[in-house]
């Protein structure tokens, strides 16, 4: 959790040991309109990799409660656009048929990378726990509340605001930085049109998961590197790069044969069937040990139903 919350500090997530006199006092609380306060908490998770365990991640989310956060009052709109399946097949298109780059990334802590209006700043207490201690006040130990000015998981503006930090950075920052210029496509609110002075690329973006398709090889590293800047803070790298390989639960494997470029995908069920298929060897070998019941299944014992009651007794 310490690294998770420096993270959050590296952001600015937060305004830090507010009274609740001083949120009211600001206007933030008080009153039938004032914001109420929303508790957060840190989930824990493993994350595997091909089955075996790669490494822990923590997460800072707000609890969901439609008393502490009401809609109409604290916050309207929360849309925010998701990619067409289309959308998808047109790059691998791209990829097959003209012989596109293909590379895919993941924006680290994406949600975080956002500031929140002035009237979606929420009051929120610390996670149980030590975070918690560390901002009671130092005299009396009564507990301090902080104020989200930037993003965090859970709230329900959430999505949106990252999508609108996402367009800023995408569209406005990085022409800027770069010279190059970029476009969002009008029937594909999800999809980005990058041009360098090289080449064109596409970039379709399922929330932080972006996956791209590039004209010219040499602008694979060009790329990388200026969405590191563009999403990197304090100097650390804004995007992780995958293998290729798995997006969304969409499995592909490819190979360049006398015909050119080929690919397959395989969707999480087909994945599935093919490991289960590889398996095969191992699952006859468990179906011939000892079935694990309570007493041997025999003409000199009775029958159990699924349940595990005795069947066939008179």
């Amino acid at each position: 959790w310490k690294k998770e919350w420096k993270g959050l500090e590296d952001h600015e997530i937060f305004i830090h040991g507010l009274t609740v006199e001083q949120l009211e006092s600001m206007g933030i609380m008080g009153g039938r309109d004032g914001k109420k306060v929303v508790r957060t908490q840190m989930l824990f998770e493993a994350k595997l990799l091909n089955g075996l365990f790669n490494r822990y991640k923590a997460r800072l989310v707000a609890n969901g409660h439609p008393g502490a956060v009401r809609k109409g009052i604290d916050y309207t709109t929360v849309f925010a656009a998701a990619p067409h399946l289309q959308s998808q097949r047109i790059m691998r298109a791209f990829e097959v048929l003209l012989g596109w780059e293909p590379i895919d990334w993941d924006i680290a802590q994406a949600y975080l990378h956002c500031r929140a209006e002035k009237d979606q700043r929420y009051p929120v207490r610390y996670p149980e726990g030590p975070i918690r201690d560390m901002f009671r006040c130092p005299k009396t130990g009564k507990e301090r509340l902080a104020l989200v000015v930037g993003n965090i998981y859970g709230l329900p503006p959430a999505g949106r605001t990252y999508a609108k930090e996402r367009n800023r950075l995408v569209l406005e920052v990085l022409p800027r930085n770069t010279g190059w210029s970029t476009r969002k496509l009008t029937r594909e609110p999800c999809m980005y049109e990058i041009k360098t002075d090289i080449g064109l690329s596409y970039m379709l973006v399922h929330t932080d998961d972006c996956d791209l398709v590039i004209q010219d090889k040499r602008d694979v590293k060009r790329l990388i590197d200026e969405f590191n800047k563009l999403f990197g803070i304090k100097g650390n790298d804004g995007i992780k790069v995958g293998d290729g390989k798995d997006m969304l639960g969409i499995h592909r494997k490819r190979w360049t044969d006398s015909n050119g470029v080929r690919l397959t995908q395989l969707t999480q069920a087909g994945n599935i069937e093919a490991t289960w298929e590889k398996f095969k060897s191992e699952r006859e070998a468990m179906r011939k040990r000892p079935p694990s019941v309570p007493f041997p299944i025999d003409d000199d014992h009775p029958k159990l139903d699924n349940n595990n009651k005795v069947t066939d007794v008179t």
